[in-house]
């Protein structure tokens, strides 16, 4: 059963770790709390995406945003992607606290609704990255876990 525990995030401050045609993976502070926000499902066709949130600690979010950053230096961008991807990987792998499903890409400065939904979700997140977001299974499951938010339906 899904929970039906909708919160409004206004976001503070947005750092973009992963961009393709949009956020792919960011870290949001909301009210000084830092959160990781990663694409899980894309329709380019319909423009349509989801989005999960995960609630990290400052250091962590500070180290993820380091490994991002140095990433960009061409001399160690290989070594450094990998390295991130696989802290990621684990600490999604790990998680257990609280998961929120959006489907409004999130701005700074910009109030987002999204909806509290099971942990265990999370492990279907096998890969962060453009192509397993844009895969008929991850639309077919996070399009339709919040039937009553469904993307683009708003009057």
């Amino acid at each position: 059963m899904l929970s039906s525990l909708i919160k409004q995030f206004l976001v503070d401050k947005m750092t973009i770790l992963d961009w393709y045609d949009g956020i792919v993976r960011a870290i949001v502070s909301i009210q000084g709390q830092s959160y990781l926000l990663v694409l899980v499902a894309w329709d380019a066709g319909g423009l349509q995406k989801a989005f999960i949130l995960t609630k990290l600690s400052l250091p962590f979010a500070a180290t993820i945003s380091r490994l991002a950053l140095e990433a960009n230096n061409e001399s160690v961008k290989e070594e450094r992607w990998s390295e991130f991807n696989n802290l990621l990987e684990k600490y999604m792998s790990d998680y257990w606290g609280e998961l929120y499903l959006t489907y409004e890409e999130p701005r700074q400065g910009k109030v987002f609704s999204a909806s509290a939904i099971n942990t265990e979700h999370l492990r279907r997140v096998k890969e962060q990255n453009i192509e397993s977001a844009d895969s008929s299974e991850a639309r077919d499951f996070w399009f339709t876990l919040l039937p009553s938010c469904k993307p683009n339906n708003q009057d």
